[in-house]
């Protein structure tokens, strides 16, 4: 028996709706055709069974994480329900200034960490290194929940800070980017040396830079530049798995128009 889990979205849509209309509609593209169209947050970055947890007691321990039933709801429901009160006041103050709790930033951040690990990618790359022994869908739910918690230090020893933007963010179902190229997740060398970013919404963009093992320190909020917003949108495109997604597709065409 399976038990299924209710949100099979591994982008959630507590944060594509700061990319959204009123509606709850995106501007999509797909990566490799460039090709545009409109849908509902409702309708991406979901993929069945993804987080469905498997019964089988001999699959439930992968590098000492026990998958039990209620593993997820603890994982990723608290996370939702916390963060998006986050996101709402920091989307709505364009600022930290509404988040009075250091431990609040501290547990976005934790979040953004979870976001970078469990999505098809890793899944897929978790299941090709072990083709030979016995893998399975909690297997893989394993492997997200301990390299997550293996990386986030290296998340938070960082620089975090806003950065506010007057031309359109894009952002991607791979919506964390690094500036450096790293081999894999396990890479942890190449990902403390990492400046690390997520889009908020189309007009934040969350950036931390390495601080050389320091606790995390928050940084004032500052105004992006044109060209750097350009190049966060350069690297929420080359991030992207399948999918760039935008508030509308004259943010697609502003950010497509020096290569055309």
């Amino acid at each position: 028996m399976k038990l299924s889990h209710k949100r099979p979205h591994y982008v959630p849509r507590l944060y594509l709706r700061g990319f959204a209309s009123e509606k709850g509609q995106v501007a999509i593209m797909d990566k490799k055709a460039l090709q545009q169209s409109s849908r509902h947050v409702d309708n991406i970055c979901a993929e069945r069974d993804f987080f469905t947890i498997e019964e089988a007691e001999e699959a439930s321990r992968y590098y000492g994480v026990e998958i039990k039933e209620s593993i997820l709801d603890d994982q990723i429901g608290i996370y939702e329900t916390r963060v998006g009160q986050i996101l709402k006041k920091i989307r709505g103050a364009n600022s930290f200034d509404t988040i009075h709790s250091k431990d609040d930033i501290g547990f976005l951040i934790e979040w953004m960490t979870w976001l970078f690990i469990a999505n098809p990618d890793t899944k897929e790359f978790f299941a090709h290194g072990n083709r030979d022994k016995f893998w399975t869908q909690n297997t893989a739910l394993s492997s997200f929940i301990y390299w997550h918690e293996k990386i986030i230090p290296f998340f938070l020893a960082r620089n975090w800070g806003l950065r506010t933007s007057k031309h359109p963010l894009i952002t991607s179902d791979r919506p964390v980017n690094l500036d450096k190229k790293i081999v894999d997740i396990r890479d942890i060398n190449g990902l403390s040396r990492a400046t690390i970013s997520i889009a908020l919404s189309s007009e934040l963009l969350l950036v931390g830079t390495p601080n050389r093992g320091r606790s995390f320190l928050v940084m004032k909020t500052h105004e992006l530049s044109e060209e750097i917003s350009h190049f966060s949108n350069l690297s929420a495109f080359m991030g992207a798995k399948d999918l760039v997604i935008a508030r509308g597709t004259e943010s697609f065409d502003r950010f497509l128009l020096p290569y055309r």
